[in-house]
């Protein structure tokens, strides 16, 4: 069985979560698990749950925000 790439989303608004969902929905080795908020509630959520995650993608500020705290990847 093939592990999946477990990822994170970030998001600043509602639309871009689902956008990201029915994006990964297209790749079944993604699990990803995508939420809404401002830059200081994703940052509170990447530092909650990174150690679950391979990948945590986010956006400009709140990316810039999360790297230099979390251990896996930051997009």
């Amino acid at each position: 069985m093939i592990k999946k790439i477990r990822i994170l989303g970030i998001a600043p608004y509602k639309g871009l979560v689902t956008l990201m969902k029915q994006c990964a929905l297209q790749y079944p080795e993604i699990e990803l698990t995508a939420y809404a908020g401002s830059m200081e509630q994703g940052l509170s959520l990447a530092k909650r749950y990174s150690d679950h995650y391979d990948v945590i993608i986010s956006r400009a500020n709140t990316a810039n925000m999360i790297s230099p705290v979390c251990p896996c990847s930051c997009y």
